[in-house]
């Protein structure tokens, strides 16, 4: 009876660390948030968060440095702002000056939304904190980018 209990506990133990290791492995693998890195929410307002989803990524300069957790409309009815809460590894917030802008970004074949932050500029105003808003900017859709383009080949034309 006693190795059959100490043969219990002990296959126990193995998939216990077995499941434990395979779940570090999976996510590091796709590329979730630091595991064990501290983390913060910061804070943007829209009012057209147009293809935005939680779970979205948030990058500056290309480099996802967090997630979107949550986009909930203001409490007055009235009002049609939306709140996107975002929560970033701590250390990156040196990065993202107070200056920054939050707007809506597009990325890969099919499209996807994010949020992408234009970093400001850290040294000239101070960096923001957990908790700060970053002003936003509202998206112009897939193909805005593409006016200054547009009046060029139209004047060649």
């Amino acid at each position: 009876m006693q190795s059959q209990w100490k043969t219990n506990v002990a296959v126990g133990l193995f998939v216990i660390v077995v499941l434990s290791v395979f779940m570090y492995f999976i996510m590091n693998y796709t590329n979730e948030l630091g595991l064990f890195e501290p983390k913060v929410f910061i804070k943007t307002k829209l009012k057209r968060p147009e293809g935005l989803f939680v779970g979205g990524a948030v990058m500056p300069n290309n480099v996802e440095i967090g997630r979107i957790t949550e986009i909930k409309f203001a409490d007055d009815i009235t009002d049609n702002t939306v709140f996107i809460t975002m929560v970033v590894n701590k250390e990156d917030l040196q990065r993202i000056g107070k200056d920054a802008k939050a707007k809506i970004a597009t990325v890969g074949l099919l499209g996807d939304n994010i949020i992408n932050i234009e970093a400001g500029n850290p040294q000239k105003e101070g960096h923001i904190e957990a908790g700060d808003y970053v002003d936003g900017e509202e998206y112009s859709g897939m193909f805005g980018d593409m006016g200054p383009l547009m009046e060029k080949i139209e004047s060649i034309l």
